[in-house]
């Protein structure tokens, strides 16, 4: 077995990583109403709030293990710590927003509406950079 040090900031940024597209193509199947092994509208729905949810709650000890993990050295940081970091937060501000817009009107909006183009582009974007 390896014996190199588990690192919880990794293992979190990669679990965000995952969701974010989950979230795009449940939001995706769910407004274009596919229709997959028994999975239906109900089945998107969930997916889709559920990633969200998921990814709000991992991105908080994600930006904290990664200021942790680097030691409170904020000044000597390599440029691109600081734009992960900026990215980070730029990421929970629009999970944020997304969550109030699905707790005022769930999924209900349209794929190119406010709500669609976050889940399908903002967060996968900002997840891939």
């Amino acid at each position: 077995m390896s014996k190199q040090k588990l690192h919880l900031h990794s293992m979190l940024v990669h679990f965000v990583a995952a969701l974010a597209p989950l979230a795009a193509i449940a939001f995706i199947f769910l407004k274009q109403q596919v229709s997959l092994f028994g999975m239906d509208g109900k089945t998107w729905s969930f997916f889709t709030i559920f990633s969200i949810v998921i990814i709000f709650l991992t991105t908080i000890p994600s930006i904290l293990s990664g200021i942790f993990e680097r030691g409170h050295v904020y000044a000597k940081w390599h440029t691109t710590h600081k734009t992960k970091m900026a990215l980070s937060i730029l990421l929970l501000a629009i999970l944020i927003l997304e969550l109030i817009l699905i707790i005022q009107n769930g999924v209900q909006d349209g794929m190119f509406s406010l709500l669609g183009i976050m889940i399908i582009f903002g967060n996968n974007i900002i997840s891939f950079i």
